[in-house]
């Protein structure tokens, strides 16, 4: 196994890629009519409080997760890699792409860190030339199909911090000298956590902790 002192850390909604995978992945299914518009009243209602912050980024997240109750775990293999090639490998952000490249360049090991799921990360992680993905996960019954919730926390918060130093301590980086880069507040323990955070395009609550911790702010 290879050990590294430094990581780089990358979000994935609105940072790797311009958009919200998840959200992509249910226009996607409901224009395939893989999923009843009944189940898109309460996910809108709750990105309607969500980008309010009236509704914490886990309950959005599980609000969302509901569309895979019942389905087989394999299901979502079916539809993942033509999901990446219509709609989530062409927001793929290229200045991103080129941070990717660089920290890669400087021996760092660049990770996906994220609260969406892994059959919406790996396709564009693989193009990256990313191992290391660390996310939410859904749980599933002994029949192989997915219950609507998750095996474990949701990647956000300080569960998403936990995931990092976990990583970390199993191959012996050094969180002080890695970097975060993330668009959302939600992070803001992640943040804390490195020595080198990098808020991109940020929301209004993360580029106000940026402006006065003096982090570095970029855009996608």
């Amino acid at each position: 196994m290879a050990y590294y002192r430094t990581a780089a850390f990358f979000d994935f909604d609105n940072t790797l890629i311009t958009g919200d995978s998840q959200g992509l992945e249910i226009e996607y299914l409901f224009r395939r009519r893989l999923i009843p518009v009944t189940d898109l009243f309460p996910i809108v209602i709750a990105n309607f409080l969500f980008k309010r912050n009236l509704l914490s980024a886990d309950r959005m997240v599980r609000t969302c997760l509901r569309i895979y109750r019942g389905r087989p775990a394999s299901q979502p293999l079916t539809w993942a890699d033509d999901l990446y090639r219509v709609a989530i490998g062409p927001r793929l952000s290229h200045r991103m792409v080129a941070v990717v490249g660089e920290h890669r360049r400087k021996g760092h090991l660049p990770v996906v860190l994220s609260a969406s799921l892994p059959h919406l990360i790996e396709p564009a992680a693989r193009t990256l030339g990313i191992d290391h993905v660390l996310s939410t996960r859904l749980e599933q019954n002994g029949a192989g199909v997915f219950t609507g919730k998750t095996e474990g926390p949701v990647c956000v918060g300080r569960h998403k911090t936990d995931q990092a130093v976990r990583l970390a301590e199993n191959l012996g980086i050094d969180m002080r000298v890695s970097y975060v880069y993330s668009d959302h507040h939600a992070d803001l323990d992640l943040f804390r956590s490195v020595g080198h955070p990098v808020a991109v395009s940020p929301t209004r609550r993360l580029l106000r902790a940026a402006r006065h911790h003096h982090w570095t702010v970029m855009s996608a």
